[in-house]
């Protein structure tokens, strides 16, 4: 229980720290972009927490039932202990292989432009 509280608090809490609605709101003031029926400024702020705010909690959610309910059921003995870790090792390296695709395309992309340079 007290694994998927510190996962919502944490979740939460880098959730604002990595999308900063401070940040996002001055970029959007030099560029010169908004959005549609929001005013820049403390509107938009506002706005972009209510949107991190709901997003965070969902991702908490959804995170803390995939790791929850295996953790809950080795607890009763429905499940051995070694299957309770599949859900976050898949998670683990879903992250990993999405950093390295990502990689992969940019260097790829690097390669084309390669004889522009």
């Amino acid at each position: 229980m007290f694994y998927i509280f510190i996962l919502y608090i944490l979740t939460i809490s880098f959730s604002f720290v990595f999308i900063n609605p401070k940040d996002v709101t001055d970029q959007f003031l030099k560029n010169g972009d908004s959005f549609l029926d929001i005013h820049l400024g403390k509107d938009t702020i506002r706005y972009l927490r209510g949107v991190i705010w709901r997003t965070s909690i969902f991702s908490a959610t959804v995170m803390g039932l995939c790791l929850g309910i295996p953790l809950y059921l080795q607890y009763i003995g429905k499940m051995d202990g070694g299957l309770n870790i599949l859900p976050s090792s898949t998670m683990m390296l879903t992250g990993i292989m999405c950093s390295l695709f990502k990689e992969a395309e940019a260097i790829r992309n690097m390669e084309a432009y390669k004889p522009f340079i």
